[in-house]
């Protein structure tokens, strides 16, 4: 609707907006639902690496957490080049502090 106006040329912004937004505000499953359907609407991962930081900050049950880490996966895939989706998900593991859990994903 902001871009249809005018607001903003660049879609990767909107989506970042959006996607920030929706993390802060609501729970993990509606706002990848919602960043996955703008994403895939406006051809973009931009945002994933808020999806992959919240992703990561879940504790509550580690199977839910791979499963939405498999959709994230296959999602960014998609849209981007798997180097870029890798170096993607270091970042996100690096900006969290977890820098074993980025090792592991570097060597492997």
């Amino acid at each position: 609707m902001m871009l249809d106006r005018g607001f903003d040329s660049n879609s990767d912004v909107f989506v970042r907006v959006l996607t920030s937004c929706m993390v802060e505000k609501g729970e993990f499953v509606h706002a990848f639902e919602e960043w996955r359907r703008i994403s895939s609407k406006y051809g973009t991962t931009s945002g994933s690496e808020l999806i992959w930081e919240r992703l990561f900050a879940m504790k509550e049950d580690p199977k839910i957490q791979a499963k939405f880490a498999g959709e994230l996966l296959s999602h960014c895939l998609r849209y981007d080049h798997p180097f870029a989706v890798v170096a993607n998900l270091l970042m996100s593991l690096v900006r969290m502090k977890q820098l074993e859990a980025a090792k592991q994903v570097f060597t492997k």
